[in-house]
């Protein structure tokens, strides 16, 4: 692989500031999303990733407030939920167990062996591994899932300690703030790309849209971006492989409940197995179509811990409830002009990009307020043609002290809006060509502009936000990018600084 060029000698260069390259408006991905303005009852800062963590985690993250969205608890889903008889017999195995009965197909040899998450389900159904995609699943496809999730606290109040507070705790005379404990609501979609797939792992970069009222055909805009690695035969829990579905008997335990019955979306039936982990502190629901091994529907409802310390007379313990769904509403191949070109030489030994920007809000009746932004993209892991990176974006002001917020997230050939478009598949592009039109969000992606030899800009337009990334040619890399939220007026925009 080419060793990683200086500044002198071929990096990206800084982008030129020539008319017949647009005004940098777009976004890196997640971290250019809402900023902290956002009002934390917003609806659309509760629509998140309905996954179960246990089953490779997404690692996505909102600018809301986290305190009014609680976690699930991470012991919703226990690893001795499936009784052994449950599955096949000479394909059982515990989470626990790291040996692999005679059965167990042989290890994988390809470029990407051992890069995929840890898999529950695989787990519990060896004969996943071994297992190509489901017939239909390619690079570039595209799951779409409507998903709502709201918090219901279980309690109305809790007691912070504070010298100057108003309650006074009668054992022991200290003081104490009364906080109220807010419930929250929201919905969006949920999409879940398919930014690459071969014979060892099935990337998944998962991008989460937040409607902007009760309207389904309200503004969509981006409120967090992340990804999980899964294997072909078990997208993380989005696919299971149908014909070892196929092989899944049903039970019922008071822990667990495996069922095979109809399933309606929209008026069209499918065949479905139904798997329900049932426990202590809540539940999690997976419905998968028997045909395709498409996750159909999910839901879960999980408690939060209980309130500790003191309570005035009257007030609970109890921890909010944390209810999701998530239904699938559509599927389709996205089929990307890049997303067949190999990846650019630097991909396997970059550590850090470094971006310089600034935020703009603009709230009505007020003079807009800049903050400066600095985002560091470092590598966690790389792959043949995909990598994992964290995000993490710092915000600061004159008069106010600095924030960090950091989030995971996988960028692979099959996707928009990644760190880097492949070159070759860059010196393909025309101004004008039309990329991509997503029928759910209304979004279109578009070529912007093509500098030749220097760089080609991609515009992506929905109702809710503008998006404008600038990658450049000899590299591949995104070199330039704004986005505009057309509902709050924010307005978010990096440039690249350096990479080591």
């Amino acid at each position: 692989m080419d060793p990683i060029r200086t500044p002198a000698s071929g990096a990206p260069r800084p982008r030129r500031r020539a008319t017949s390259v647009a005004a940098a408006v777009a976004a890196l991905a997640l971290l250019i999303t809402l900023v902290a303005v956002r009002d934390a009852w917003s609806p659309d800062g509760m629509v998140r990733s309905t996954r179960s963590s246990d089953l490779g985690t997404t690692h996505t993250t909102d600018a809301t407030d986290a305190t009014t969205s609680p976690e699930p608890p991470p012991e919703t889903f226990p690893p001795d939920t499936f009784p052994p008889d449950t599955f096949p017999p000479d394909e059982t195995l515990s989470p626990d167990d790291t040996s692999r009965p005679d059965t167990f197909p042989p290890a994988d040899d390809g470029p990407d062996a051992g890069l995929a998450d840890p898999n529950l389900f695989a787990d519990l159904l060896p004969a996943l591994r071994s297992m190509p995609a489901p017939d239909g699943l390619v690079r570039g496809t595209r799951l779409t899932y409507y998903a709502t999730a709201a918090s219901v606290p279980g309690s109305y109040h809790e007691y912070v300690e504070a010298e100057s507070g108003d309650w006074v705790d009668p054992d022991t005379g200290d003081r104490y703030d009364q906080v109220d404990i807010p419930g929250a609501a929201g919905h969006g979609y949920n999409q879940v790309t398919v930014t690459e797939l071969n014979e060892s792992v099935a990337v998944l970069s998962v991008r989460a849209y937040g409607l902007s009222d009760l309207a389904l055909d309200s503004p969509v805009r981006t409120i967090s971006w992340g990804g999980v690695v899964g294997i072909p035969g078990a997208g993380a829990d989005y696919w299971l492989h149908p014909d070892v579905l196929a092989q899944v008997e049903e039970v019922v335990t008071p822990s667990l409940k495996v069922l095979r019955m109809p399933y309606s979306i929209d008026g069209q039936e499918f065949s479905t197995i139904w798997v329900q982990s049932l426990g202590e502190t809540g539940n999690l629901t997976w419905v998968y179509d028997t045909e395709t091994g498409l996750l159909l529907h999910t839901a879960g409802s999980t408690v939060g811990p209980p309130i500790t310390g003191p309570v005035a007379a009257g007030d609970g313990r109890d921890g909010s409830t944390f209810l999701t769904q998530s239904t699938i509403v559509a599927a389709r191949d996205t089929a990307l002009p890049w997303s067949d070109a190999g990846p650019p030489a630097w991909l396997g030994s970059i550590e850090r990009i470094e971006y310089a920007g600034s935020i703009t809000v603009g709230l009505t009746g007020t003079p807009a307020a800049v903050l400066d932004a600095w985002l560091t993209v470092e590598r966690r892991m790389s792959g043949s043609t995909w990598g994992r990176f964290i995000y993490t974006r710092t915000m600061s002001t004159e008069v106010t002290p600095s924030v960090t917020e950091s989030i995971e997230r996988v960028d692979g050939p099959g996707q928009v809006g990644a760190l880097w478009i492949p070159p070759d598949g860059l010196a393909d592009l025309a101004t004008g060509q039309q990329i991509d039109h997503d029928p759910v969000t209304q979004t279109t992606v578009l070529v912007a502009s093509v500098d030749p030899g220097n760089t080609v800009t991609i515009f992506e337009s929905g109702p809710g936000e503008e998006t404008e990334l600038v990658y450049d040619v000899a590299t591949g890399l995104l070199v330039a990018s704004t986005t505009t939220d057309l509902v709050l007026g924010t307005r978010v925009a990096y440039e690249f600084a350096e990479w080591v």
